[in-house]
C-alpha cells in the first residue's frame, strides 16, 4: 500500500512538471531514502535574483508648533524606515548654515529626538524661516564634521544653496533607494 502511494506520488509528481518534465533530472523515488527533485534549466533563474531592497523613507517632524516666538525651545522627531545613519542640518533666516547631527545610527522605525535629553535649542533672532533637513542613508557618509558620528552641532560656513549642493555631492553618489531625505521649515516671531 505505501509503495502504490509512492508511486502515484511520482506519477502527480511527474505530471505536475508538466512542461518543464524535460528540465527536470529524472529521479527514483525510494520510501527509503529522504525525497527530493532537482530542477535544472530555467525553473532555477528565479531563485538566484537579487532581493530587492525598499528604499529609504523617513519623516522629519517637530514637536510642538511649527510658528514659535523667539526664545522657545525647539524640538524634533525624525525617523527612518530602514536602518542606516541619520543627518540633521538647518539653514537659518539668518543665513547662518548649521549641522546638528552627523552619522548617528538609526534602527528602522525607532524615532530620533533632537535635541536629546539635557540638550536645549532655542529659537534665535532674527525672525523668519529655518530650515530643517534630515537625511537618512544605509551608510556613514563622509561628513562635514569626519566620518565618525557627531551629536555636536556647530557652524558650517556655507551658504544656504552651498549647503544645499555639499548635501547632494556626499549622497548623490549612492544609489537613490540607499538615502532619503525630508525637509521641514520652522517660523520664528517676536
Amino acid at each position: 500500500m505505501r509503495n502504490a502511494k509512492l508511486s502515484a506520488f511520482a506519477l502527480v509528481l511527474s505530471i505536475g512538471l508538466g512542461a518543464a518534465g524535460a528540465l527536470a533530472k529524472e529521479r527514483r523515488i525510494d520510501a527509503a531514502k529522504n525525497l527530493t527533485v532537482e530542477m535544472v534549466g530555467p525553473a532555477t533563474r528565479h531563485s538566484n535574483r537579487p532581493r530587492r531592497v525598499r528604499p529609504v523613507q523617513v519623516s522629519l517632524m517637530p514637536v510642538g508648533s511649527s510658528t514659535i516666538a523667539i526664545g522657545t525651545p525647539l524640538r524634533f522627531k525624525m525617523v527612518s524606515l530602514a536602518n542606516g545613519f541619520g543627518n540633521l542640518y538647518v539653514l537659518s533666516a539668518s543665513g547662518r548654515t548649521q549641522l546638528w547631527l552627523e552619522n548617528v545610527p538609526l534602527r528602522a522605525g525607532q524615532p530620533l529626538r533632537y535635541p536629546r535629553s539635557g540638550q536645549i535649542v532655542r529659537a534665535a533672532a532674527p525672525v523668519g524661516d529655518e530650515t530643517v533637513i534630515f537625511v537618512a542613508s544605509r551608510n556613514p557618509i563622509d561628513g562635514f564634521a569626519s566620518r565618525g558620528a557627531t551629536t555636536t552641532p556647530f557652524d558650517l560656513q556655507l551658504t544656504h544653496e552651498a549647503l544645499r549642493t555639499a548635501i547632494q555631492q556626499k549622497f548623490g553618489s549612492m544609489p537613490r533607494e540607499n538615502w532619503a531625505f525630508a525637509e521641514i521649515k520652522i517660523r520664528v516671531h517676536d
